[in-house]
């Protein structure tokens, strides 16, 4: 069973959006418009060491870009 009123037992979808920020879903739920699995699924403890493996900058794609092509300020 993937759902339970115990958030212990719920089974979640490791989810991505297109700026490259992660979430946890439940299973059983519809994602939101933007979002995908990335193809791991599990208790949320399993899930969370997951995404602290893979995921160690927490800026939104949209944020590097701009501090990449970012204009040095010259005074």
């Amino acid at each position: 069973m993937a759902w339970s009123n115990n958030r212990k037992e719920t089974i979640y979808d490791v989810v991505i959006n297109s700026q490259h920020q992660y979430s946890l879903w439940p299973e059983y739920k519809t994602l939101p418009n933007g979002w995908q699995t990335v193809g791991k699924s599990g208790l949320e403890p399993d899930c969370l060491n997951y995404l602290n493996d893979i995921w160690a900058d927490l800026l939104p794609l949209k944020q590097h870009w701009q501090m990449m092509h970012a204009t040095p300020n010259r005074h």
